[in-house]
């Protein structure tokens, strides 16, 4: 049986330290498909991180609701 992780995030992490904090990547490697859960924070700012986490795991743009761009300018790199 495997325990479950649980972190909270209660400011946004970043972008070069999220490839280092997270398994997911080497996860997905050797995975068909995978799933995050993220539970967001009240700004949005866990959003803002699992967002650029997708693009970093699949090397695409990403949607990013236009007040989640506003109120986050560093989501610019990947706004697809």
């Amino acid at each position: 049986m495997r325990a479950a992780t649980r972190r909270t995030i209660t400011s946004i992490t970043p972008r070069n330290s999220l490839r280092s904090r997270t398994g997911a990547t080497r996860i997905a490697s050797l995975s068909k498909s995978l799933t995050l859960i993220a539970n967001n924070h009240y700004q949005g700012k866990e959003m803002v991180n699992i967002l650029q986490l997708k693009s970093m795991m699949t090397g695409k743009k990403v949607p990013v609701p236009p007040l989640l761009a506003e109120r986050y300018p560093e989501l610019a790199e990947v706004r697809g």
